[in-house]
């Protein structure tokens, strides 16, 4: 019986990006803000999962203290620390998120003899952060969106009545709206001179390209033509921004959430 334990820890540290073998311009262009001198800051939020067999006597895959430790010994030397690619355990990588979760992993491997590391995930903030789960250099990125629209749900081969019946007040005529949150997942190895699995500015261009500024202030059952004819649930639209995203993302597009509201979240990654 394997079960699942996650345990997040918090860490406070500023950070700067940059190569040296670049000019300052060439680093200001690459990494904007985050290459200027004196660096910034952020609050982390780490959550690691570890995975293993149940411990059936005590009921624990593992003693919660020991994995409380570990991660304490992992982020003590990054709490209060200014990073960048000199820091010694950044190994002359950018300190990014990628970077970071892919650091946190390492520092619980091997720790213990039947629990093992599963997920550890770093959140620079609410809307950027990243995974890693041991697949060798595979780091996944995730960008959280937010843009707002109103809908109508509303199915055409269905009668007014079973319309109102199945969708409830979400059928009213005029329609209703919500703040959406749209993730997107990337993955892919870290460029070595970033540091990062894609380069953030050409991420939030594509993406409000080609669904944020789209959709943003939008009647989704009138102004876009995806759903002339397609109720705009938030299952389809998940598929939607999927199929807009996927042409320029290609195969680093790993999948596509929606969050509706707090309590409402879809995702879809792909037909397969």
């Amino acid at each position: 019986m394997i079960v699942y334990l996650t345990r997040q820890a918090r860490f406070s540290a500023g950070h700067r990006y940059f190569h040296p073998e670049w000019t300052e311009e060439e680093n200001l262009r690459r990494f904007g803000s985050c290459a200027r001198p004196h660096g910034h800051g952020h609050d982390y939020l780490v959550e690691a999962t570890v995975r293993g067999p149940l411990d059936a006597p005590v009921g624990m895959v593992i003693n919660i203290t020991e994995l409380k430790a570990a991660l304490q010994s992992a982020l003590e030397p990054l709490d209060g620390h200014f990073l960048d690619r000199r820091h010694p355990l950044m190994n002359d990588r950018n300190p990014t998120t990628e970077t970071l979760a892919r650091y946190v992993w390492s520092a619980l491997e091997g720790r213990w003899e039947t629990c093992f590391p599963h997920n550890v995930r770093i959140y620079e903030n609410p809307t950027l952060w990243s995974d890693y789960r041991g697949e060798e250099s595979v780091v996944y990125l995730t960008r959280r969106y937010e843009f707002s629209a109103a809908h109508r749900l509303h199915s055409p081969v269905l009668s007014d009545e079973e319309n109102r019946e199945v969708f409830g007040k979400c059928n009213h005529p005029n329609g209703h709206g919500h703040n959406y949150g749209l993730e997107v997942t990337v993955s892919g190895e870290a460029d070595p001179d970033t540091g990062m699995v894609m380069d953030l500015t050409r991420l939030d261009e594509v993406v409000h390209r080609q669904v944020v500024d789209r959709m943003d202030h939008r009647h989704l059952n009138y102004d876009l033509p995806e759903f002339e004819a397609l109720n705009p649930t938030s299952e389809n639209l998940a598929v939607v921004a999927w199929s807009l995203l996927k042409p320029e993302l290609g195969d680093s597009l790993v999948k596509v959430g929606i969050r509706e509201t707090d309590r409402n979240y879809f995702e879809f990654g792909g037909e397969e």
